[in-house]
């Protein structure tokens, strides 16, 4: 089995107060106990949680390979929909990373790459997916996250890898965040590219923050 995400207190407390379904990008608090129960059932009980359970693995930090997943999660869209489930993606590119392979060499930024993986792991919930895509890019599938809690997740992963210094780097990591959460209808590859571009956006706004992608 690869990684698994820890619960975190805000998991089913925010998530599950803000994180609907994707008619409602922005979630909603109107009647959330009834709802609330009725979330967390889809979660445990809906085979969606098992959907990404059969893709292939990065052999170097062992989460899932992203481009693989974007086909699982394809299908996966309409099943989240079904039960009422918002679903958002975040993409993080890290900073500065090509002066950390050129200095310290390949094999210290393989210890990166393994350290960051770890590090946005512990902070997925327990149904959420990370993966590794090209190099020093990652992607998390927020499952029953609406764009409140995405962006949420987005600020605690990236005051975790501000956290995160592996040997010998001398500075804190960083990366900059995309976050989009799905619009009705909308295809896999197109909320891919909304968050990919926000990830763009943010590096070209000074790194080291988080952008939303515009809803187009």
């Amino acid at each position: 089995d690869g990684p698994r995400g820890i619960v975190t207190d805000w998991a089913f407390g925010v998530g599950a107060g803000t994180g609907r379904h994707p008619s409602d990008p922005d979630g909603g608090t109107e009647g959330a106990v009834d709802q609330d129960a009725l979330h967390l059932g889809a979660l445990k009980d809906c085979e969606h949680v098992r959907l990404f359970d059969a893709t292939p693995v990065d052999r170097l930090t062992g989460l899932p390979a992203a481009l693989p997943l974007l086909r699982e999660l394809e299908v996966g869209l309409g099943r989240f929909y079904a039960a009422g489930l918002a679903v958002s993606l975040a993409f993080a590119d890290l900073d500065g990373f090509g002066a950390v392979n050129d200095r310290h060499g390949r094999a210290v930024g393989d210890q990166v790459l393994v350290a960051v993986a770890a590090a946005l792991d512990r902070q997925a919930r327990a149904h959420d997916v990370v993966a590794r895509y090209a190099d020093d890019k990652f992607l998390v599938v927020l499952v029953d996250a609406g764009l409140t809690v995405a962006r949420a997740w987005a600020d605690l992963a990236r005051t975790a890898l501000h956290e995160c210094r592996p040997a010998p780097l001398e500075r804190p990591l960083s990366a900059s965040f995309g976050v989009a959460t799905r619009l009705p209808a909308e295809s896999a590859v197109h909320l891919w590219q909304r968050a990919d571009d926000a990830m763009l956006a943010a590096k070209q706004a000074g790194r080291d923050r988080i952008e939303v992608a515009v809803s187009c």
